[in-house]
């Protein structure tokens, strides 16, 4: 009786630590630590001398550079904030052996961020195919259109242009992205149950896991988003696009 006694129990805690042992990601770690313009690149040697022709390859890293400003900036703290607010609003119901081996706090922290980890994998690709299509696709149109093939530009014409190219990102955030907002609230509901389910357990007798969320998912994901326009529409244009020359 006992052999089996401990044999139920070994198998309990080896399902528990199994389901939880791979590291997770922290969502905090994927919001910038510091959101300010100034601290987007860290700049090497520029290789770029002026004046410098227009062509593809320009008019793609100055692209490349604007996207990673504005990635930084403006559109990780979406994801990044959502998860945080819906990792603080699960309640876990964790139960191993009906209640004879304790679960510790660092295992609820690791079913909650397993939750959310699900959930935000997805959300993060579906975001960044929307950004894409309804705002860089069209920013970088206008840019080759202004900037032409095979022009002479010297340093100042070209921090002109990127600078209205900067002033053109931020209105056309502020109109799309809260679309893109509404059009990702429709399912975001149902995404982050589907995401809970995956890590919910029962094992009769043995191990159950049960998550239940506290949030109201759309509100909060506007509220997110309205984050994000806030901290654009403070963002300098000109400032921003010294940034992106100086990356080139």
């Amino acid at each position: 009786m006992k052999l089996s006694i401990i044999s139920i129990l070994l198998l309990a805690i080896s399902l528990f630590s199994c389901a939880f042992a791979s590291p997770l990601m922290s969502t905090n770690a994927v919001a910038p630590d510091n959101k300010s313009v100034a601290n987007v690149f860290s700049l090497s040697e520029r290789s770029v001398k002026y004046p410098v022709r227009t062509n593809d390859a320009l008019a793609a890293r100055i692209m490349a550079n604007l996207k990673a400003n504005l990635n930084t900036n403006v559109f990780a703290s979406i994801s990044a904030d959502f998860c945080e607010k819906a990792a603080a609003s699960l309640k876990i119901h964790a139960n191993i052996l009906g209640g004879l081996i304790k679960v510790e706090d660092v295992h609820v922290k690791a079913i909650e961020s397993a939750a959310v980890k699900n959930f935000k994998t997805e959300f993060d690709l579906k975001l960044s195919a929307k950004i894409q299509a309804h705002i860089y696709d069209q920013l970088e149109v206008g840019l080759r259109k202004t900037c032409g093939t095979n022009r002479q530009l010297d340093e100042i014409k070209l921090l002109d242009i990127v600078t209205d190219l900067e002033s053109k990102a931020k209105a056309l955030i502020n109109v799309e992205l809260p679309k893109i907002g509404v059009d990702l609230g429709v399912k975001v509901k149902e995404e982050l149950e589907l995401a809970v389910k995956g890590v919910e357990v029962n094992i009769p007798l043995i191990l159950q896991i049960a998550v239940d969320i506290g949030i109201n998912e759309r509100a909060t994901l506007e509220t997110c988003i309205d984050t994000a326009l806030k901290v654009c529409a403070k963002l300098d244009a000109k400032a921003s696009a010294k940034i992106v020359l100086e990356a080139l």
